[in-house]
């Protein structure tokens, strides 16, 4: 019976740290985009590079939309891209986040998506148990 309490106890515990470090990577990683972002905001066009590049041809109405603060930063450093595009900023985006718009689709091309799609990945990895719920 106390066998089945430790084991009980050790289980919960290292449930706890494999949670604990989910939010840790989340918040770090948060922080590093971030940081990118506002080093090098070109890194955001790779993206929508990616997302262009999908397409069986260009499509013929673009915009792209990003936060204020992104599109501000994109525009002093590469301008050519803004109105090749249709660079638009949106106050509603926060920092990271980024929508490809055409004549017949919608993209998010965010970071908080991608975020999301690992997380979820190292998640099922670290806690299978929680898989379930």
């Amino acid at each position: 019976a106390i066998t089945g309490k430790v084991n009980d106890f050790l289980a919960h515990i290292e449930r706890k740290q494999r949670e604990d470090l989910l939010q840790l990577v989340e918040k770090v990683t948060r922080q590093v985009i971030r940081c990118e972002l506002a080093l090098q905001p070109t890194q955001l066009l790779a993206l929508v590079e990616e997302a262009l590049a999908a397409f069986p041809a260009m499509p013929e109405t673009l915009q792209v939309m990003l936060s204020t603060e992104e599109f501000n930063r994109l525009r002093d450093a590469v301008p050519e891209k803004v109105s090749e595009w249709g660079l638009t900023p949106s106050p509603d985006l926060p920092p990271g986040e980024c929508r490809v718009i055409t004549d017949k689709s919608e993209l998010d091309i965010g970071c908080e998506h991608r975020l999301e799609q690992c997380m979820t990945a190292l998640k099922e990895t670290l806690t299978p148990e929680s898989q379930g719920e």
